[in-house]
């Protein structure tokens, strides 16, 4: 009898030290982020986004400013703390969510998706600092298993624990999802619809796989332009190696994902256009090695030094 319980048991103590492993791992990445909402203060790009989450345009030419629906005008004399404190804030009467794509037309070259949603989250959690930011942990946390079910997919079960503690422990992976900005949510995003298209690889059209894999999709492309090429990998990848997916399933689910997004994509050249760059900033001369730039750059991703404050050795 102890010789047949053996081999349980030793799967049992195996499940839960892997049950652990995977808690611990959860909870720490977790604490890093919450340790990073929690600092005082932000910065320009966080209160870019309060702002026209709450229906406030602070960056447009004069001529356009309308003071009746919030947008910044430069007054003749100083202002207090309180009284810039107000663009990032809700407006009584409530502004709409029309209010939120007006703004994000005038002050920002992204599509308007997160803004939106930080627009509902502001409502329920407030406009403070922590609320902010922890949108962004939420959507970092929740790629959690999508990223696992990925790894394990295409590396087997010990790819899993490595690559989601890359993600995870990662000073950028840190930084980026508890930033008040959209750089957390698209990564939730892409992780999905990757993951939705390996299953529609794989098990072919489902009600709900197709309608996640159009909402996913949609979502993605109206959060953030660097989402696209995410997307046509999947779309090229499924339309390469379609397993149980037919061509015509595909088509359908590209096409009603393009009809969604047209209103907004036919009119971003116009928003980009519009992009306001001060003075002579993009002809400057950086003053260092462009060949070293492009060697530094990826592999400032990996290391604890930058602009979160980590040492130089790191």
């Amino acid at each position: 009898m102890s010789m047949s319980l053996g081999p349980v048991r030793y799967v049992a103590s195996i499940t839960n030290t892997c049950s652990l492993t995977w808690t611990l791992l959860f909870v720490i990445a977790i604490g890093l982020r919450v340790a990073a909402v929690v600092t005082p203060g932000i910065w320009a790009d966080e209160a870019f986004s309060l702002a026209m989450a709450t229906g406030h345009s602070l960056e447009h030419p004069a001529s356009a400013a309308d003071v009746t629906l919030g947008d910044y005008v430069e007054a003749p004399s100083y202002l207090t703390a309180a009284d810039y404190q107000r663009y990032g804030e809700h407006q009584q009467p409530l502004e709409g969510p029309d209010r939120v794509i007006r703004a994000v037309a005038l002050s920002d070259t992204n599509p308007p998706g997160y803004f939106l949603l930080l627009y509902g989250w502001t409502l329920i959690f407030g406009t403070g600092n922590e609320s902010l930011r922890s949108l962004s942990v939420v959507a970092s946390m929740a790629c959690f298993p999508f990223l696992r079910g990925l790894a394990t997919a295409v590396g087997g079960r010990s790819a899993a624990l490595p690559a989601v503690a890359l993600f995870y422990a990662s000073p950028i992976g840190s930084y980026y999802s508890s930033e008040g900005r959209m750089y957390a949510l698209i990564w939730l995003l892409a992780v999905w619809v990757v993951w939705l298209s390996l299953r529609l690889n794989q098990k072919g059209v489902g009600r709900w796989t197709a309608v996640c894999w159009i909402l996913a999709s949609v979502a993605g492309l109206l959060t953030h332009y660097f989402f696209l090429p995410i997307w046509c990998v999947c779309v090229c990848w499924l339309a390469l190696y379609r397993g149980r997916l037919t061509i015509q399933a595909l088509t359908a689910c590209v096409a009603l994902t393009m009809v969604a997004v047209t209103p907004w994509y036919v009119r971003a050249p116009m928003y980009l256009g519009a992009w306001h760059i001060t003075g002579g900033w993009l002809y400057l001369d950086p003053g260092v090695s462009r060949v070293r730039l492009f060697v530094q750059l990826p592999l400032s991703y990996l290391s604890g030094a930058g602009y979160w404050g980590g040492p130089g050795w790191a």
